[in-house]
């Protein structure tokens, strides 16, 4: 193996390799027994503040390297290279993307909102204009009814008409933008909406884990250590069980960062190649129209 590889790999791996080491260093743990520090509280939390980012590192590690792994992924470099590919093709046109991102991102809010009002059977164009603004027209038939059942269902009718319509009226879609569609980086329900990134993603990640880290660090903080006189092999059984729970925990995460990156980032990246695909097509037959007005 040459040296460059021997490096990629180090690298790739570095997550692995040191949760590894720290792992080992925690087992031997066995030869030793907790007891109370006798520390000052600013001791506990300088100690604990260690701890805690000790704690950041081995997470944050094993993420790491679930993300490399799934930028390493050959089909999620195929489909980046398609989608550069695509991007290639609409750069002659790329002066009509704009203009086409705001028909798409009304033509989808239009196509969103007729999902939420149909099945209440009302019309779109009844509450709508053509800019997607409300036009409040709905009022609902004055209907009498003398059976109190028929009456009770009425209003609930009525009740979830009106419920419907303001969901539809309040509904926020993610604007497409001509940066996003160009850019590597979706939603069913947000379908302009292409994901997070690996930044995003981490801190995310890093936020939901500070109070776990927090209360670990506080309790090594506390305990301190002490050499045992009995030491033995037997003491290592232990800790070598909460190590395998914390390595499990961390291919957990390792796995979920891989499928972040795998399957967020291909599938946005494909809703992309879509998007520009139709774009391509939307620009070709715009400036086929104009050339045979011009003749």
């Amino acid at each position: 193996m040459s040296r460059t590889n021997v490096r990629n790999f180090i690298f790739k791996n570095i997550g692995i390799i040191l949760t590894v080491l720290i792992s080992v260093l925690y087992i031997f743990k066995g030869f030793y027994s907790l007891e109370e520090s006798g520390k000052t509280i600013y001791e506990i939390l300088g100690d604990g503040a260690l701890s805690a980012v000790l704690g950041f590192c081995i997470t944050a590690l094993l993420r790491q390297t679930g993300i490399n792994y799934g930028n390493d992924d050959i089909e999620l470099i195929n489909t980046r290279s398609l989608h550069s590919k695509k991007v290639d093709q609409i750069t002659p046109y790329m002066n009509l993307l704009d203009e086409f991102c705001e028909i798409e991102s009304k033509r989808v809010l239009k196509e969103m909102r007729t999902k939420i009002l149909a099945p209440r059977g009302l019309r779109y164009d009844d509450l709508f204009d053509t800019e997607g603004l409300y036009i409040g027209e709905y009022v609902p038939e004055t209907k009498k009814y003398t059976d109190k059942t028929l009456k009770k269902e009425y209003k609930r009718k009525i009740r979830l008409d009106r419920k419907a319509i303001h969901y539809a009226q309040g509904l926020k879609l993610t604007p497409l933008l001509s940066s996003t569609l160009t850019s590597e980086g979706a939603k069913i329900e947000d379908p302009h909406n292409f994901g997070g990134d690996p930044v995003q993603y981490t801190k995310d990640c890093n936020r939901k884990q500070i109070l776990s880290k927090l209360m670990c660090a506080m309790a090594f903080g506390y305990y301190t250590l002490r050499i045992l006189d009995d030491a033995s092999w037997q003491n290592l059984l232990w800790p070598a069980i909460q190590v395998v729970l914390y390595l499990v925990f961390g291919a957990i995460e390792m796995m979920n960062a891989y499928m972040f990156i795998k399957t967020e980032g291909n599938g946005s990246m494909l809703r992309k190649i879509d998007m520009l695909e139709k774009f391509n097509a939307y620009a070709k037959e715009k400036i086929k129209n104009v050339n045979c007005s011009e003749i």
